[in-house]
C-alpha cells in the first residue's frame, strides 16, 4: 500500500500466511505512518479493509489498483491477463 494524498495505489498479492487481522494492523500503521488518526478516517479501517479484500479478490496478482475518490480503479493489468 502506497500513499501520498488522496491518491493510493496497491498492487494485488496472494501473501501466503497474511491474515486478515494482519492486513488491518498494516493499513492502520500506514495510516499512522502518514500522521492521519485511525479514529479519524471517514470509514472504519474493518470496512474498508473487506472492500480491498472482495475487490482484490476479483483480480489476478500484480493487478495496479488505485482509489479515485470512492472508486477503486484497475490502473495496469498484469501481462497475459484481459
Amino acid at each position: 500500500m502506497s500513499s501520498d494524498g488522496r491518491t493510493p495505489t496497491a498492487i494485488v498479492a496472494d501473501i501466503v500466511g497474511l491474515s486478515r487481522d494482519d492486513y488491518i494492523e498494516a493499513l492502520r500503521a500506514s495510516f499512522v505512518a502518514k500522521g492521519w488518526c485511525p479514529g479519524c478516517t471517514a470509514r472504519p479501517v474493518d470496512a474498508v479493509i473487506d472492500e480491498l479484500i472482495s475487490f482484490g479478490g476479483c483480480l489476478p496478482s500484480g493487478t495496479l489498483v488505485g482509489r479515485c475518490l470512492s472508486s477503486l480503479i484497475v490502473l495496469t493489468e498484469p501481462e497475459g491477463w484481459g
